[in-house]
């Protein structure tokens, strides 16, 4: 072949290929930007990516309403648009609006359906019919494409099916200029589920085959528009949030509501708020300063907890301080954050400082629950507490929130007795307030006390003093169960040196302690299956009210010392009585002992019966050490014990109170140290019959007498 034949076969195939190069040239012409449907947001992410596959997410009928059609305005003002419905009811709710009806009747508009089984058989045969079929319907390089229905594309399929749609989307949509749009009315997939589950399956099938994902969601703090991914302007964004709001168009007639970026914004899967226009604002009560004068110039002062919520009505980043005040406001300022968290963004902080007495252990849980941001112990100065304010400025709060909030508060709140119960009574209502409070993620103490051997139970019951709804007491064969509400284990030892008379190592050879869920419920039911042969000693511990209220609570919400309790647990009354203590005098000890032991008991002198030594199984004794030297006031229910009890070991009750300051005791918690979780015990659960709870609570023991006392076994046949 000559090179003028070569010369001339390579002019016929330039001049063949022209026409389709010059088509190629055309399709990557950079076309203008085309909105994304909403104004206002920054950082360039208010414009459909080119070149690829966008989906988008609608959670209800109001985000449907609110973004699609300004979605389609905005894509015919850059160009012609095909539009594909999976039902004729999608085309017609669109042509019926004028202006989408005038683009139709020009051309501008072409819309085609898409019914949802072709959209099935997509997923087996792939997408070239379908890009065939576009071409003939009109779809060219310069026109954009909505689907306005793509459930039926993915709903059922395999993870080899998604991963091979996702490929060949991305493929064809990369040689498009013009945006291509998936919408997927998660609504219409299952009805009611998307309001409540944002990231439900449907919508984590969505985000992991495309890789532009948007999500349009209506909350009870507004609607929010969230980017999965997304290639902005300048950078590529991920998981970030921006809340919006509906306000009218400027210059249209009839004016027309459009949504716009409301100022701020949130980033990252644990949200951190990035911008906000009040984020250095902060609304605070007159009592949660404490007396502080000067303020910051950003600060409002209001004089209530309800001028505080009608002040915070419109806020969205900001800070709210709130002063926990006494016991007995703790319903209004429950309420005050319940409604501040279910009306306002999720990017408010809610701030609750101790101002009085300090708040119990599951007070502070409930106004977790109920939608507050953090708890601010009083110990802390003004200085910290503008530390921790700014330390929480970029918080979102993430825990969904009951609309409930008497369910909220009943699942914290203890049950109202204190004190000792029957064996059988204790395992109900330990079990009842564990399994109660277990969603609210309460944590419970359950201490074992094995007794010393010279150790009386009745003297170790009576020198406990039980001043919390919630913390109850029984026996055993060993030693003592106290079960202590919200009581964490950081905090325990210093609750138990508050506790108890004297020092524990002088009453109790070991200390058992479980904190977890499994373990308390196999204790209980060890005490289950023995609660019929084990004593009751309500008869001898009886309850009398008290005179006056509560003394102040400690970090545990344990009451300070000062107060002599003791004795069978009670219903707590407004006054939250206390309970005294009361000698029984013991007729089998006075037969046997004969006339002189008989004579001494009725003067008040006679010692308590206690428990053989071989009865008692005492486990591994612990260290017990000396950080505290804070003066406990023992003196002032030291006379309440008896003189010559064999439990102390002291002559007299007057030797008590002058060897106080000899004691040791235990330190106080300052709460900043984190719980070291014990090895729970093996899992168990009791059930307990309401029939067998009835028996047990009717039956009740005699009191157990020491051997080295008891009487002579009677003849056979003499009663």
């Amino acid at each position: 072949m000559s090179a003028t034949a070569v010369l001339a076969g390579l002019g016929r195939a330039w001049r063949l290929s022209l026409p389709f190069a010059k088509q190629r040239q055309s399709a990557r012409l950079p076309a203008g930007p085309v909105g994304l449907g909403i104004e206002g947001l920054p950082h360039g992410v208010g414009q459909m990516p080119k070149a690829t596959a966008s989906a988008l997410l609608l959670c209800s009928p109001l985000d449907w309403q609110a973004w699609v059609p300004a979605l389609l305005v905005d894509w015919l003002q850059a160009g012609p648009v095909l539009l594909l419905g999976a039902g004729a009811a999608d085309i017609d709710a669109v042509l019926a609006q004028a202006e989408f009806a005038a683009a139709y009747a020009s051309g501008r508009l072409r819309v085609w359906i898409l019914p949802t089984e072709a959209q099935r058989r997509l997923r087996r045969d792939g997408l070239l019919g379908l890009t065939q079929e576009l071409r003939r319907a009109g779809h060219e390089a310069g026109v954009s494409l909505c689907l306005l229905d793509a459930n039926a594309m993915l709903e059922g399929a395999n993870v080899r099916q998604l991963r091979r749609l996702g490929g060949q989307l991305r493929r064809w949509s990369a040689r498009l200029p013009m945006p291509v749009a998936l919408l997927f009315p998660l609504f219409r997939q299952s009805p009611g589920s998307a309001e409540a589950d944002q990231t439900g399956a449907a919508a984590r099938v969505v985000v992991s085959t495309f890789d532009q994902v948007a999500q349009l969601c209506t909350t009870s703090e507004g609607r929010v528009l969230t980017l999965h991914r997304w290639d902005a302007a300048g950078a590529a964004v991920v998981q970030a949030r921006y809340h919006l709001r509906l306000a009218p168009m400027p210059g249209t007639t009839p004016q027309r509501l459009r949504l716009h970026y409301a100022g701020s914004y949130s980033q990252g899967e644990s949200p951190v708020l990035a911008q906000a226009p009040d984020m250095d604002v902060v609304y605070t009560s007159m009592l949660a300063l404490a007396g502080q004068i000067r303020v910051p110039p950003s600060w409002q002062v209001l004089p209530s907890l309800q001028a505080v919520q009608e002040a915070a009505a419109h806020a969205v980043g900001a800070t709210v301080l709130l002063h926990a005040g006494e016991p007995e406001e703790f319903g209004l300022l429950a309420r005050v954050v319940h409604q501040l968290r279910l009306s306002r963004p999720r990017s408010l902080k809610i701030l609750v400082r101790e101002t009085g007495s300090r708040l119990r252990a599951h007070n502070e849980q409930a106004l977790l629950h109920l939608g507050a941001t953090a708890i601010v112990y009083r110990e802390l100065g003004f200085a910290r507490l503008l530390r921790v304010i700014e330390e929480h400025q970029g918080v979102m709060h993430n825990r969904e929130v009951n609309k409930d909030s008497t369910a909220i508060l009943q699942a914290c709140q203890p049950a109202p007795l204190r004190g000792y119960l029957p064996p059988l009574e204790f395992v109900i209502q330990v079990k009842g307030m564990v399994e109660r409070t277990h969603a609210a993620g309460l944590e419970h103490g359950l201490v074992q006390l094995p007794l010393l051997p010279h150790v009386a139970h009745l003297d170790a019951l009576r020198a406990c003093r039980l001043l919390r709804d919630g913390d109850l007491l029984c026996a055993d064969a060993e030693g003592l169960y106290l079960f202590l509400f919200a009581c964490t284990q950081a905090d325990l030892d210093a609750v138990l040196a508050r506790m108890w008379a004297l020092p524990l190592e002088q009453c109790f050879g070991a200390q058992r302690v479980d904190v977890t869920y499994d373990g308390i419920q196999a204790t209980l039911g060890y005490l289950f299956e023995m609660a019929p042969n084990l004593p009751d000693y309500s008869a001898l511990l009886e309850p009398t009210p008290a005179a006056g209220p509560d003394p102040a609570a400690d970090p545990a919400g344990i009451p300070a010392v000062g107060v002599p309790v003791g004795g069978t647990g009670v219903r707590a009354a407004a006054g939250r009585p206390a309970l005294a203590l009361k000698r029984v005098p013991q007729p089998a000890v006075q037969a046997a002992a004969g006339p002189a032991d008989s004579a001494s008991d009725v003067e008040g002198e006679q010692d308590e019966p206690t428990i053989s030594k071989s009865d008692r199984l005492l486990g591994a004794c612990r260290t017990w050490s000396v950080e505290s030297e804070n003066r406990p006031q023992r003196d002032q229910f030291l006379p309440d014990l008896p003189p010559n009890s064999q439990a102390i070991g002291q002559k007299d009750g007057e030797k008590w109170a002058a060897a106080v300051d000899l004691q040791p005791t235990i330190s106080k918690s300052n709460r900043l140290l984190e719980p070291a979780r014990l090895r729970a015990c093996p899992i168990g659960r009791v059930a307990v019959p309401a029939a067998a709870a009835a028996a047990a609570a009717a039956a009740s023991m005699p009191p157990l007498v020491d051997s080295r006392h008891a009487p002579a076994s009677p003849p056979e046949g003499q009663p």
